[in-house]
């Protein structure tokens, strides 16, 4: 609300889109009052882009990771050395290909000035990758320990489809928390995206859209490949998708072996904290790498600098992909895992009291 609903802030929104797009809206023009703040707006956008319209002339990629290395402390031994080093000329390359194709010349809002990028895609992002991790969770124990809570798991458990109920409620359960989070999203980003009306197609790699980083330096958003800002937001939503279904599959694994959900809920929340403290550990070699791709909360951390240079360890392409597979496998094993524990348990409870009504049945007739 802050950065679009508010109205004067919304205004300013308006009328520098129609300086980025060189319309001028009579609406927003006609009063004195709006023309000159259009006036010094327009001229505030013409210093800002001349100020910033050669970011990429000294930009090199292997320096920065230079600078990254001495700040952090971190110095990287044997084949993690040779990996970081090719991922970041690999980026180098990927800079030559921006000046060549004159991707950086694109028009956006300042970024300095309005920080459209970070607010969206870190500052919201983080808090919509939260609030869609808790709907999925509760949607999923809400449904899945209702037999639990109404006390009809032995009535439920009487049939064989009653048995392999849960695997339906785990589905349903998984399908209304992706529903939910795209209601969320919608309601946090469709007015705000108003603003991007015309404006989609612009290069992520705009200089432009360059923003303060990493304990306030500047310098471009350097993508692993050809990116505009629909295309920005269509894989940054499939991220999303991964990271609410690894959450479903850690709920549903921990609520099979439980069968409460106030405890499993309790669990996951110990287990999410768990795997954040666990993303800064780091060591100087490729187990560093392994270790961030089997931990999801690396996707957290690192929102709002995916799918371009971010992280050392993580600085190559397609890593969010490989961190949602990687963590999906394991996770899934612990489903079938948990789920066929769960049956057995059943079944093992089932003979159990057929055995003892047998007994009283016999004690009885006796």
């Amino acid at each position: 609300y802050n950065e679009a609903g508010n109205k004067d802030t919304s205004k300013e929104l308006v009328i520098m889109h129609d300086i980025i797009k060189k319309t001028d809206d009579i609406n927003h023009s006609r009063q004195a009052k709006n023309r000159n703040e259009r006036k010094q707006l327009s001229k505030a956008y013409q210093e800002y882009y001349k100020e910033n319209i050669d970011l990429y002339d000294k930009l090199d990629m292997t320096k920065i990771l230079k600078q990254k290395e001495e700040m952090l402390q971190y110095h990287p031994k044997g084949f993690m050395k040779k990996f970081v080093k090719d991922n970041y000329e690999h980026l180098q390359k990927r800079v030559e290909e921006i000046k060549s194709d004159k991707e950086y010349n694109d028009a956006f809002y300042p970024g300095q000035y309005y920080e459209i990028h970070s607010l969206l895609y870190s500052k919201l992002g983080k808090k919509l990758i939260v609030e869609m991790s808790l709907l999925m969770a509760l949607s999923i124990l809400f449904i899945m320990d209702y037999e639990r809570l109404q006390k009809t798991n032995d009535l439920v458990d009487a049939t064989r489809t009653g048995k392999r109920i849960m695997d339906c409620k785990a589905f349903a359960g998984t399908l209304s928390g992706i529903l939910f989070s795209a209601i969320l999203c919608s309601v946090t980003w469709i007015y705000f995206f108003y603003s991007f009306k015309g404006l989609w197609n612009v290069s992520v790699a705009s200089t432009l859209v360059a923003e303060k980083r990493y304990s306030g330096w500047f310098y471009p958003f350097v993508t692993f490949f050809k990116m505009t800002q629909i295309q920005y937001l269509i894989l940054t939503l499939t991220v999303y998708l991964g990271i609410i279904l690894l959450i479903a599959l850690a709920t549903i694994a921990i609520q099979f072996l439980l069968g409460n959900s106030y405890f499993s809920f309790a669990i996951l929340i110990l287990l999410n904290m768990a795997l954040f403290l666990g993303a800064y550990y780091s060591n100087v070699t490729f187990m560093n790498v392994i270790l961030r791709l089997l931990n999801p909360t690396n996707l957290y951390i690192t929102s709002g600098a995916w799918f371009m240079e971010n992280d050392i360890t993580l600085s190559f392409a397609g890593n969010e992909f490989w961190i949602i597979g990687v963590t999906g496998i394991w996770m899934i094993l612990c489903v079938k895992i948990a789920r066929n524990f769960k049956l057995y348990d059943r079944n093992v409870s089932s003979i159990h009291k057929n055995i003892k009504k047998d007994r009283c049945t016999k004690n009885e007739f006796h």
